[in-house]
């Protein structure tokens, strides 16, 4: 059998075995960095979960009041309080290239102006009939 290797070259190979000889290495480093991501999105979602919890307990104590405020005053609220804008935006932040920043930046003068405050949709967005013991419940569940 005749096939491409891992350096893009033509390979002769004897057996089925040796093909796999000699691509486990390259597969299982693969492996390992998938896995690592999977960790980290799920690290990710587990924090999210954590300060929607945190969330619900200070809207039903009372404690965070969010009623005739502005959206400006509500994050400042929330950044005074220590909540930590959204986990999984915040990764796939990191993983566009400097480039595609570049670009944007370049092009889309007014983007901060449009996305102010949009990290923390995840709490602000939810609806208040999900602010309840039962959605709380739930959220320590899939935790």
């Amino acid at each position: 059998m005749v096939l491409y290797n891992h350096l893009g070259q033509l390979k002769k190979y004897n057996s089925p075995e040796e093909i796999l000889e000699e691509f486990y290495e390259i597969r299982l480093c693969f492996y390992e960095k998938r896995k690592a991501y999977l960790m980290d999105v799920l690290e990710k979602e587990a924090t999210k979960l954590q300060n929607q919890v945190k969330f619900i307990d200070k809207i039903s104590e009372n404690k965070i009041k969010l009623a005739n405020n502005s959206k400006e005053e509500m994050i400042h609220l929330l950044q005074n309080r220590k909540y930590e804008t959204d986990p999984l935006k915040k990764a796939k932040k990191t993983q566009k290239n400097i480039l595609e920043e570049k670009e944007e930046e370049d092009y889309d003068i007014d983007k901060e102006d449009s996305s102010y405050g949009q990290d923390y949709h995840y709490l602000l967005n939810m609806p208040l009939c999900s602010l309840n013991k039962e959605k709380k419940k739930n959220c320590k569940k899939m935790l």
